[in-house]
């Protein structure tokens, strides 16, 4: 367990100090919003999604609704990884620090398109997820 906790610490201090480099950090963000994109487009678009029911009660015999993922992917971790890459997209666009990526006019559909994935997905702790980062940005004021 220490062993982990020490391959741990010197996997965060190694990413601090590759982040660290501006252009390494650019291409990070691009790369993570970007990819979160094309998984949340490929479920919203009906492509390779796996439809996980969902029963109201132990004993009910047909399921009451649907979870919704992509490629066999647990729904909660798959929210959880959107709900960061929608919040990545907004606070780069944002952001005051003309050095950072800006998806300019496609920023808000990019958005919309996790939005839409994540809620699909059914997690509620993904959405709650979504819901505080975009609560930072709407209560940070000027």
């Amino acid at each position: 367990m220490i062993a982990d906790m020490r391959a741990m610490v010197l996997g965060r201090l190694a990413a601090c100090n590759l982040l660290a480099d501006l252009d390494t950090l650019r291409a990070a963000l691009m790369t993570f919003s970007l990819a979160c994109t094309v998984r949340a487009a490929m479920q919203v678009a009906g492509l390779a999604v796996n439809r996980l029911p969902v029963y109201a009660s132990p004993t009910a015999s047909a399921p009451s609704a649907f979870r919704i993922t992509t490629l066999g992917q647990n729904p909660n971790l798959s929210a959880m990884i959107l709900a960061a890459g929608m919040i990545t997209v907004i606070g780069l666009e944002l952001s005051r620090d003309w050095r950072l990526p800006r998806f300019g006019l496609f920023t808000w559909p990019m958005a919309g398109v996790m939005g839409v994935a994540i809620i699909q997905g059914g997690s509620r702790g993904g959405l709650l997820c979504a819901l505080a980062g975009l609560a930072v940005f709407a209560l940070r004021g000027r």
